[in-house]
């Protein structure tokens, strides 16, 4: 008679156990719920930058919002140093824009870093 290993121990049941919360690409449902976050922020800053754009506010306070958001858009193609912190710039925008982005650390993570980018690193 052998020895028959217990289930929760076997090869497929470890590998069940590190797939479990996983999506088809291998990311954790946090991870994806984080990257879900990022891109529906993104679309709503985008929304958020053509409306102070296109929709001329009616108070001081919407005018104010819409320059402040133009400006952060503006910043973003034309950083104002070299060194320009982007991730912070990005906040500052979805925080004006009303949109609930995640972490300075967070960005940084799934992003890439837009000033090697641009030196072809």
């Amino acid at each position: 008679m052998g020895f028959k290993a217990p289930e929760f121990i076997s090869a497929d049941a470890v590998i069940k156990d590190a797939d479990k919360g996983k999506g088809d690409d291998g990311l954790g449902e946090h991870e994806l719920g984080t990257i879900s976050k990022v891109m529906n922020g993104l679309v709503d800053i985008i929304k958020a930058v053509d409306q102070a754009h296109r929709e001329p506010p009616t108070d001081y306070h919407g005018k104010k919002r819409a320059d402040s958001i133009r400006s952060y858009a503006y910043m973003l193609t034309n950083p104002p140093r070299k060194n320009f912190d982007i991730y912070n710039a990005l906040i500052s925008l979805a925080e004006e824009a009303g949109v609930d982005m995640p972490t300075h650390k967070t960005l940084r993570k799934y992003m890439r870093d837009q000033s090697k980018l641009n030196r072809g690193l």
